[in-house]
């Protein structure tokens, strides 16, 4: 699929070159034969003309802002490129005054996506910053849009909050996982995209695992989860749960938190009243 991408891009940029090529070979010709053979002469730099015409169209449509469409709870509403740009550097950068700005004159920007598919609420999240997250939420973004709207690559915010950082065990992670489920981040969506990610629950036994230290924010994140709501029988494509999850690729230190943890993300009956081992 790379390789055929390559394979038009360079055709592409051959093609260009042979325009601009002949574009320049014609307008000479057209100059120097201009007294001697009118005819040719004329239909040489009439080629010549049309071809810097269709060059000087396609740079002024590549120049001009289009209108962007961005889907709200509303319907689809549409924003020019430039302020999304604008808007995305803002987030990025995290102007607060500037997003501010933007989103008084467009409020539609308050669901734009950046090249990740991640809205400026999402970003800093993944990002830990907790200033952003509140200066979002006070304006009205919430966790479950991408629920809501269908809009985002990763639909599930806390699939995509462990996803983009591997190291997800300390207060923070506790402090974000609470804002996040205390403003729409639904403990139980099982995410499209990471399809083992079929609860919070999974999320934080895959923390858990990856690193085989288990420590006291991690039995606080699996304690918030719970605490939330989560379906401790909810299997994966392995039919596993997390509980199970946890029993097969836990190699570190037991008792203390370990002991803790594993009380915490336990279904007796699920693991035991069933018939699965």
């Amino acid at each position: 699929m790379a390789f055929m991408g390559m394979v038009i891009v360079f055709i592409a940029f051959m093609l260009v070159l042979g325009l601009i090529g002949t574009m320049i070979i014609c307008f000479i010709v057209g100059l120097v034969t201009r007294k001697k053979k009118k005819v040719l002469s004329t239909v040489l730099l009439s080629i010549s003309g049309v071809i810097f015409a269709l060059f000087a169209a396609v740079a002024i449509y590549i120049a001009v802002p289009k209108d962007k469409a961005i889907e709200t709870p509303t319907g689809e509403q549409t924003v020019k490129s430039n302020h999304v740009k604008k808007y995305t550097d803002a987030v990025h950068n995290c102007d607060y005054d500037e997003i501010g700005a933007l989103l008084e004159k467009y409020p539609p920007l308050l669901y734009s996506l950046d090249r990740n598919s991640l809205d400026a609420l999402q970003y800093y999240a993944n990002e830990d910053n907790f200033e952003g997250v509140d200066y979002m939420l006070d304006r009205g973004a919430r966790f479950d849009n991408g629920v809501t709207l269908k809009h985002r690559i990763t639909e599930y915010a806390i699939a995509d909050y462990y996803s983009d950082n591997e190291n997800r065990s300390s207060e923070d992670t506790v402090k974000m996982l609470k804002l996040m489920i205390d403003n729409g981040a639904d403990v139980n969506y099982t995410d499209a995209v990471y399809s083992d990610h079929v609860s919070a629950l999974f999320d934080v036994v895959y923390e858990a695992v990856s690193d085989n230290i288990i420590d006291e924010n991690e039995v606080e994140t699996a304690r918030l989860v719970v605490s939330a709501g989560v379906d401790k029988t909810k299997r994966n494509s392995e039919d596993k749960t997390a509980a199970e999850v946890y029993l097969e690729h836990y190699n570190g230190s037991s008792g203390g938190y370990a002991e803790l943890f594993f009380h915490e993300i336990l279904d007796e009956e699920s693991m035991f009243g069933d018939g699965h081992n």
